[in-house]
């Protein structure tokens, strides 16, 4: 079984989100599966950031990357979650 690397970026809903805080709160609803390699904040505008995540995951995931979205998403401090990119690793 192959696995992916998923490069998504996760806005916040509030300006005042601590990013280091939502990473870990991301990490905590995500199931062992999934993993977070690493993260950055990319300034957006006004003050806002975002997080660009890496995160690896089974290649067989039924749905694709649609589950680990809708995980994020439906965080109440996340506004919106874009896929970037994917390969497999």
């Amino acid at each position: 079984m192959g696995k992916l690397v998923v490069i998504i970026k996760v806005f916040p809903k509030d300006i005042n989100i601590n990013l280091d805080n939502l990473v870990e709160t991301i990490r905590k609803n995500l199931p062992s599966y999934y993993e977070i390699k690493k993260y950055e904040k990319v300034p957006i505008a006004f003050g806002l950031s975002a997080l660009v995540l890496s995160i690896t995951m089974p290649e067989d995931v039924k749905g694709g990357t649609e589950e680990l979205e809708n995980l994020i998403r439906n965080l109440g401090e996340v506004s919106e979650v874009n896929v970037e990119y994917v390969s497999r690793i």
